[in-house]
């Protein structure tokens, strides 16, 4: 009988097991990708191994127990600034063409406020990984979606038109703006708001 309740009860930690181990592999994941994600928002834009390992708190074999190797650790990463930036409350901007037009550029303005040290990351390394490429290109899109949602008017415009006024609201303007200008929030939005006003005037 005690070799017999032995044995359930090897069998039983046995079975415990296998989650146990489930539970702490996804609590070291989710602290890894917090470590690059503070990486990130401190301005190291592509973390090496070790960087990532000691900001968690972690041994770097541990890094490599979760993920293969830094791009699988990279798209994961991406993927959930992905889903978070799709949960976002949806965008509706109202009334007239003046109103819509500074209800967008406040949107872009604060999109890329929140989400400015991954979209830097992303693009220091864009031409390596090409599943965080094609992840670019959605976010694009989909930001180019939503300004022919909101300004409508710009789709009687010309290509080029079309194009300037994407450039005008794009990630890289705003961040010369901000990085390079040093510019305020107010005057950020101002010349996104000035740049997108001036377009929209051009004659077809």
């Amino acid at each position: 009988m005690e070799n017999t309740g032995s044995t359930e009860q090897l069998s039983t930690a046995h079975t415990a097991n296998p989650d146990g181990r489930l539970a702490r592999g996804e609590k070291s994941r989710e602290k890894i990708l917090s470590a690059v994600f503070s990486l990130y928002e401190q301005g190291v834009l592509v973390p090496t191994a070790q960087q990532v390992a000691d900001e968690s708190g972690m041994g770097i074999r541990t890094v490599f127990r979760q993920f293969s190797d830094m791009e699988a650790l990279y798209v994961q990463g991406d993927a959930i600034l992905q889903q978070r930036f799709l949960e976002r409350p949806v965008f509706k901007p109202e009334g007239d063409l003046e109103q819509r037009i500074q209800q967008l550029v406040n949107n872009r303005f604060n999109v890329f406020e929140d989400y400015a040290p991954y979209i830097r990351s992303t693009l220091v390394q864009v031409w390596r990984y090409e599943t965080l490429r094609n992840n670019y290109r959605v976010l694009v899109n989909g930001l180019r979606t939503l300004m022919f949602k909101s300004i409508p008017e710009l789709k009687d415009k010309p290509k080029h038109v079309q194009c300037a006024a994407e450039a005008a609201l794009g990630f890289e303007v705003w961040d010369r703006y901000r990085a390079q200008n040093r510019l305020s929030k107010a005057d950020t939005v101002e010349s996104m708001r000035v740049s997108l006003k001036a377009l929209l005037a051009l004659e077809n």
